[in-house]
């Protein structure tokens, strides 16, 4: 029988919910429901996948029992003490949720321990009791799902990896040909700006593959440490590419091919190469070896340019080289992991951005606030609110649901009105109407079987998925299942009353202390970014490097924030309505996240090259038009950071860059034209490097004027409510 991958899925689940919770009914065991909740949350597409979040389910289950027998054991008699420092746990929660590769670990850390807690109330005994059920009924459903998952059509992550790896470099393949067709002045379809979108998606999948795979795939189990260094060189390859589009402005109306005669040789060898890592990632040794090339540049040519054109191209070609350079190491590094080379291939280095102390993100420590403000509002209603429905159990849902919020504050609570009320319907319909007929865990587990199936197979893709979260946990935590059930429909209605508590309070966090209203918070990223970059430029103006701890501290800060802040940009970037801010029409918004973009990496290089670790070339500083250019940039960066009427100073930044641009130019390429003489060749790179970084970020800065210029700010500013 051929039966679709979703019903396959949907059975599986099924099977480990009814054998689980029987499990937990045979044992004798309180709340078998937790069992069934381990199996629903760890239920994924793959056994690895279904493993690696299994094993970070238990690990964090294990770290929130630990602090909550702490915090019981500390606190118990003290409600203030305790509600603070239960506070301050899930502050470092939800801070690292936001910012960690595993952000589950965290959440179940942060929800398990107020379960733990809330559960256990103020006895100590009572507290160990409810954490040892609490281990067991999780170690109970991630034991059958995994055991369900490895002997029923059991469905590997290394397959699909090396599927997503192969989808990969041929994507990275198409856009590298597709921008060096767009240098040579050849248009292609798709279009760059479209590949390098479906890459970057591409990407992100094969890292989360990757992961999985380690758990369930013995092949890259093993070589796991060459993997995680092809990995490297796959996100290497794509930020090379990144960066060298950023040298484009400056390339157009050039002989590229006359300035770099090996430009169509080098563009085959590297696709040549790239074809034959293809070949590798399925297993087929390849046909040829990569195949050094030089890259020659047409001095005779070059010299015939202007110093901005001689800086693009002298980047361009160093982007180039690094390119062709991380395409032999990615060759080298497959060679070793399927054994067609005879030594091992070098992995690369991967430097971490650590400035060496803590550099605080404001919108993760904003998501703390959050939080935080969503557990005291439960707590002092727990306390003073007589009679409260539920009264502390609005303090577990708020912290399972309030951390989730607090780290996307795209998602507002509304969005689980209709899949959260859907559920307790259905669930009470089946607790009040089905469960008291049923006589035997016969029809208990078939009704459950049934129900889980039925909720997995309806909401199996990604757009519903949150009806399939919402279906069963609603489901098991209503009907509740003992061995001695017992039926009340006080337990619905005040299921009900906690959750419309919920809402509430998620709805005031969404307020308080930062409206999250999506061009409220766009608009202060934003001004954020430019003041970070004008912060940045200023340092810029001094050749002495930034000493003293705090300096360090805030350049390291700034340059988090321009690095950061325009994929968070892009993240609110589509919940913006145009139909409510007239002007704010999506392709204008993608348009200056895009410039922004571009603006960040130019600023990034900026940095990195003053950070240069060669002091004859650092020390010897730029000439002064480099500054007078660099004042240029910072006085349009002031303006767009700190002017209340932005459009007005969009509209004047565009001027003076536009009006001071050309002039800048030529003192800079006379004054570059008078000083080439005396510098030597890492001199020259270093120069070559910062004319086109400066050159860069002038023409990013003003795309972005120009795009600001043209919206009604005015309309992003109104007060409104939603």
């Amino acid at each position: 029988m051929n039966l679709s991958l979703n019903f396959k899925e949907s059975f599986k689940t099924a099977l480990a919910m009814t054998i689980a919770i029987g499990i937990a009914l045979a044992m004798n065991w309180e709340k078998p429901y937790w069992a069934g909740l381990a199996v629903a949350m760890c239920s994924l597409a793959t056994l690895g996948q279904s493993l690696e979040k299994a094993s970070l389910r238990m690990a964090g289950t294990v770290v929130a029992a630990a602090v909550a027998l702490v915090v019981i054991a500390l606190f118990g008699q003290q409600r203030w003490a305790f509600i603070l420092f239960l506070s301050l746990y899930g502050a470092v929660c939800s801070y690292m949720m936001s910012g960690s590769a595993n952000p589950y670990f965290w959440h179940v850390c942060w929800f398990v321990a107020v379960i733990i807690c809330v559960g256990g109330g103020a006895n100590s005994v009572n507290a160990f009791e409810t954490s040892m059920l609490r281990l067991q009924e999780t170690g109970l459903g991630i034991l059958v799902y995994s055991l369900v998952a490895l002997f029923v059509w059991p469905r590997h992550t290394g397959p699909q990896f090396i599927k997503a790896a192969v989808e990969l470099v041929a994507l990275q393949r198409q856009l590298l040909g597709a921008r060096l067709a767009t240098i040579a002045g050849r248009d292609t379809s798709p279009g760059p700006s479209q590949l390098a979108a479906q890459e970057h998606k591409s990407r992100a999948g094969v890292d989360q593959l990757l992961q999985a795979a380690r758990v369930d795939s013995s092949e890259v189990r093993e070589l796991r440490t060459q993997w995680r260094g092809f990995q490297q060189q796959l996100a290497q390859f794509s930020l090379s590419i990144t960066r060298w589009r950023e040298a484009f402005t400056d390339l157009k109306n050039l002989e590229i091919q006359a300035l770099l005669p090996d430009l169509a040789a080098f563009g085959a060898e590297v696709d040549a190469t790239q074809e034959q890592i293809g070949l590798m990632l399925v297993g087929t040794r390849p046909q040829r070896q990569p195949q050094s090339v030089t890259l020659t540049v047409n001095e005779a040519a070059l010299d015939a340019l202007s110093p901005l054109h001689r800086a693009a191209i002298a980047v361009s070609r160093s982007h180039l080289l690094d390119i062709e350079r991380l395409t032999r190491a990615q060759f080298d590094t497959l060679s070793d992991i399927r054994g067609f080379s005879p030594a091992r291939a070098p992995l690369p280095q991967v430097r971490g951005g650590s400035s060496g102390f803590f550099v605080p993100d404001p919108d993760r420590l904003a998501g703390v606030l959050r939080l935080v403000l969503m557990m005291w509002l439960s707590f002092l209603a727990a306390i003073y609110i007589g009679d409260l429905p539920g009264g502390f159990q609005i303090m577990i849902m708020t912290a399972s649901i309030g951390i989730v919020l607090a780290t996307t504050p795209q998602l507002r609570i509304s969005v689980i009105y209709v899949p959260v009320l859907s559920s307790v319907a259905f669930a009470s319909v089946l607790y009040l109407f089905v469960m008291p007929a049923l006589s035997s865990y016969l029809s208990l587990g078939a009704m459950i079987f049934v129900v889980t199936f039925a909720i997995c197979y309806l909401f199996a893709a990604p757009p519903p998925a949150l009806g399939r979260v919402a279906g069963l946990a609603m489901f098991l935590v209503l009907c509740g299942f003992s061995n001695h059930q017992s039926y009340n429909v006080l337990s619905v209605t005040s299921t009900s009353l906690v959750l419309v508590g919920l809402f509430l309070i998620g709805n005031l966090a969404w307020y308080f202390p930062f409206y999250l209203l999506p061009e409220r918070v766009f608009l202060r990223q934003l001004r954020r970014f430019f003041r970070s970059a004008d912060y940045l430029i200023t340092t810029l103006q001094s050749d002495q490097r930034s000493d003293g701890r705090i300096a360090r501290w805030r350049q390291a800060f700034h340059c988090q924030e321009i690095a950061l802040l325009p994929a968070k940009l892009a993240g609110w970037a589509p919940l913006i309505d145009p139909k409510v801010i007239a002007g704010a029409s999506p392709d204008k918004i993608d348009a200056l996240v895009a410039t922004v973009q571009s603006l960040s990496i130019q600023l990034q290089q900026i940095m990195a090259q003053r950070a240069s670790p060669d002091p004859g070339v650092s020390e010897r500083g730029l000439p002064r038009e480099f500054s007078l250019w660099q004042r240029s940039i910072k006085a349009g960066l002031g303006r767009l950071a700190h002017e209340e009427d932005i459009a007005t100073a969009s509209r004047e930044v565009q001027v003076e860059l536009e009006d001071a641009g050309e002039e800048l130019t030529a003192e800079v390429g006379s004054a570059f034209a008078q000083h080439r003489q005396q510098f030597d060749q890492g001199q020259l790179e270093f120069y070559y490097r910062m004319l086109d970084a400066c050159r860069g970020t002038s023409v990013a800065l003003l795309d972005c004027s120009r795009i600001m210029a043209g919206i009604d700010w005015a309309a992003w500013r109104q007060e409104r409510f939603v």
